[in-house]
């Protein structure tokens, strides 16, 4: 689901097809409203990033077709501010219930962090470091500062605040939901 700015669109679809994904842009999330095909495809990612400011939140029928489609089996992948935005009413409201991050208005600008591997898994973990540094990316903010919810699993921290979850998932019916807990913006994703 695209950020709006094509720069960081453009990092996203570099960093994945570098990995021999297939990797379309979408719309924006205020524009995902339940009549987007999503039959073929894996993988949602779910960026609110650049476009953080928008007022608008995505449509209740765009939330809820996630929320089926992952159940279905489909895997969604988000960045922050999808957690910081889950509260009730908020963009992202409805989304809350599979999102396996607790929400949270905390957050930081610091302008890198070091995730450290808290649990193993043979997928996420390929290639990788149990440590490593990588660049962050401000969007008025860098990450959000919260922790895993029950059930949910913590596969890294993050060093800019002890305590706090840098990437956690958990299963959703058939499907599954991870969330980064930074921006994910263009510095970030092109950093190996």
């Amino acid at each position: 689901i695209s950020s709006t700015d094509g720069p960081t669109d453009a990092a996203a679809v570099a960093a994945l097809t570098g990995h021999g994904h297939t990797a379309t842009v979408g719309v924006d999330y205020t524009l995902f409203d339940g009549s987007v095909a999503l039959g073929g495809f894996d993988t949602v990612y779910l960026q609110c990033n650049f476009n953080w400011t928008n007022l608008l939140t995505m449509p209740e029928a765009g939330q809820q077709q996630l929320i089926t489609w992952v159940n279905a089996g489909g895997r969604l992948v988000t960045s922050e501010w999808v957690v910081y935005y889950t509260s009730a009413g908020a963009k992202f409201g409805t989304l809350a219930s599979i999102i396996p991050a607790e929400h949270s208005f905390a957050f930081s600008s610091d302008p890198s962090t070091t995730y450290t591997q808290i649990t193993p898994d043979p997928a996420i973990n390929a290639g990788l470091p149990t440590a490593f540094t990588f660049p962050l990316y401000d969007y008025t903010g860098t990450e959000n500062h919260t922790v895993a919810k029950a059930g949910a699993t913590t596969y890294y921290d993050t060093s800019s605040n002890p305590g706090s979850v840098g990437l956690c998932g958990w299963a959703i019916g058939s499907g599954s939901v991870y969330s980064f807990l930074s921006t994910c913006g263009p510095d970030q994703v092109a950093d190996t």
